[in-house]
């Protein structure tokens, strides 16, 4: 990962159904704090008293990594909120849905499917890539994205 001069913020770039910059999904805790270090913040969630997700956040690149119980809690997805956000060589922050819809087909990627919440959230998601684009008032916030490992 390079970190932007002077924007505070970090260049990632998505590689679809294999991970990010250098973290392949199916890598484990340990492999992935070897090279991302210590989170800055840990979250668990569970049903029936039993860890399901343990979610790392490193708030200062835009990126939370999570390990999934039914995958061995290896890296299976990864949100980012990063603006520098790389797909295919584009800047996935400075598209439209519209654009983004395009990319993916462009990639033989057609399975897309979008939803609105009542609360004005809107999702873009690409189902055969795994990935969900989340936007507020047409603006991209997030990139979700993961691969299953099952």
């Amino acid at each position: 990962m390079e970190t932007v001069a002077d924007t505070n913020t970090t260049k990632v770039e998505l590689f679809i159904n294999e991970g990010f910059d250098n973290l392949k999904f199916g890598l484990s805790m340990e492999e992935v704090r070897a090279v991302l270090g210590d989170a800055e913040e840990t979250d668990m969630y569970d049903e029936d008293e039993e860890t399901d997700v343990v979610i790392w956040h490193y708030w200062d690149k835009g990126i939370s990594i999570f390990f999934e119980q039914e995958a061995g809690f290896r890296f299976s997805c990864a949100e980012v909120n990063s603006p520098e956000t790389i797909v295919w060589g584009k800047n996935v922050f400075t598209m439209n849905r519209e654009e983004l819809k395009a990319l993916f087909t462009e990639h033989n990627f057609k399975e897309i499917e979008t939803e609105t919440h009542e609360w004005g959230e809107e999702r873009l998601s690409i189902i055969d890539a795994m990935v969900d684009f989340y936007f507020e008032n047409g603006k991209l916030l997030s990139v979700n994205f993961g691969k299953l490992l099952l």
